[in-house]
């Protein structure tokens, strides 16, 4: 499944309702709206976790390169620069 596919449910709440209503409550029936968040947070994880493979800034322990790099983009460079 894509995350083009889950926001298309996501924003469409009589969808959202139909799909709830019909697989998850029943005790029975996969739980579709279940997996489908469970396997978006699995992806969220994998992509957080997993370092650019073409990225500089390795050394620096996976998240905080990163981080770093966005803070420094978004305030125009003097967020970091101002703290000696």
């Amino acid at each position: 499944m894509t995350i083009s596919f889950f926001s298309q449910i996501v924003v469409r709440p009589e969808l959202l309702v139909f799909v709830c209503r019909t697989f998850d409550l029943d005790s029975l029936s996969t739980k579709v709206f279940q997996d489908m968040v469970n396997g978006l947070g699995a992806y969220v994880q994998n992509v957080m976790l997993t370092p650019a493979p073409d990225s500089e800034h390795q050394g620096g322990g996976g998240q905080g390169g990163s981080a770093g790099q966005a803070s420094s983009s978004a305030g125009g460079g003097g967020g970091s620069g101002g703290q000696v």
